[in-house]
């Protein structure tokens, strides 16, 4: 089984040296679910790569809803912009299912930066990536985007952020219709209704609890007028 790449993931293209170097000063650790990692407002002490398991960073708002800004998976990196500015972390960081992360201290991350001048290109490359892509959700909570255009480019970008390809080389994602609903701040009924449009128009399929890509092209180039494509895939995305 195959992961696509995506915009969270700044060491799997670096050269080989430098990932081993990177292997070789970080350090390996497994965290149980439900672990909490570090806390908004805590003093950025270092940054994480996901090995296996998933990460989840979390906010609350006032009355207690909560927000999910970002989930990382194996090969993800995170932690690493308050290791940059200094400043306080803006979220929470829970482990979501059980998890070996790699675990590089700010004092390391320092010496990577100034010996490794590949290592700092690439993450600004990727940081650069990660501000296009909040252009584009800013269109979406705008009022800019309606809700099919909303979950179109959401399912876009899902499809190389959380994407697989099972082994006849169809691309897909494992997520369900109300964490869709969750992500996108509506109702399970409303994503229902959406994706069977995206599935009439032969964009995608929905089987044995997945949702299939069925035509990933043609959802870009529908919904390319929004926000280029660029915004939402991998910076090594295949054109």
């Amino acid at each position: 089984m195959q992961t696509i790449p995506h915009m969270h993931d700044f060491i799997s293209e670096l050269p080989l040296a430098i990932q081993e170097n990177f292997n070789e000063i970080s350090v390996l650790r497994s965290y149980p679910k439900g672990c909490l990692l570090y806390s908004q407002g805590d003093v950025p002490e270092a940054m994480y790569q996901v090995v296996s398991g998933e990460v989840q960073l979390c906010n609350y708002s006032v009355s207690g809803r909560e927000f999910n800004p970002g989930q990382f998976r194996a090969g993800d990196c995170f932690g690493e912009m308050g290791l940059i500015d200094g400043q306080p972390r803006v979220s929470h960081a829970i482990v979501s299912v059980d998890a070996v992360l790699r675990v590089l201290s700010l004092s390391d991350f320092d010496v990577l930066k100034r010996e490794c001048p590949e290592f700092t290109e690439r993450m600004l490359l990727i940081m650069c990536h990660r501000l296009r892509y909040l252009y584009l959700m800013t269109a979406e909570t705008s009022g800019l985007a309606n809700m099919n255009e909303r979950l179109a480019l959401n399912l876009y970008r899902l499809a190389f952020g959380r994407g697989e390809v099972d082994e006849y080389g169809d691309r897909y994602i494992r997520l369900s219709q109300e964490q869709l609903a969750t992500l996108l701040s509506t109702s399970r009924q409303t994503i229902n209704k959406e994706l069977q449009a995206l599935v009439k128009a032969g964009f995608i399929e929905l089987k044995y609890g997945k949702i299939y890509f069925s035509d990933l092209d043609g959802l870009r180039r529908q919904y390319h007028y929004l926000m280029g494509a660029e915004q939402v895939t991998p910076l090594y995305a295949p054109a």
